[in-house]
């Protein structure tokens, strides 16, 4: 692994690894923060600029594919299920309160929960890959 933010990217990476997967953490950071890294990555992997602005964007996107260059572009769902607790008197103009009430009568459910992640695929395709969750 590298030392420092500075050495993995100014330093060619070891001969020993042969794939790099970069998952670029939102939860708990500025969006500041995570444009700068993100820019920062596009500068060392040539980022597509319009794959990178998709990227950024934290509006929900359709999923889809793009190859560039140097490298593939892909946002697609990413599933998750969560514990719920779901009521027979739900209220379903308020899908919150359906899970949070706790009446007398109530069954354990899955609750699916979906968030749009972006993935850059470098090429050659055994080199590098770089993913982005908005939750």
């Amino acid at each position: 692994t590298a030392a420092t933010g500075e050495d993995f990217f100014f330093k060619q990476r070891d001969d020993w690894v042969k794939m790099r997967w970069i998952d670029v953490v939102t939860t708990g950071s500025s969006k500041q923060a995570i444009t700068l890294t993100m820019k920062r990555l596009a500068v060392k992997y040539r980022l597509h600029p319009l794959a990178l602005e998709d990227a950024l964007e934290t509006k929900v996107h359709r999923p889809k594919v793009e190859k560039f260059s140097s490298h593939y572009f892909l946002i697609i769902p990413l599933f998750t299920l969560e514990d719920a607790t779901c009521f027979d008197n739900q209220d379903e103009q308020n899908p919150k309160q359906w899970y949070e009430r706790q009446p007398k009568e109530h069954k354990n459910y899955k609750k699916v929960d979906a968030e749009m992640i972006s993935i850059f695929v470098d090429l050659p395709l055994d080199s590098t890959v770089i993913t982005c969750a908005w939750g």
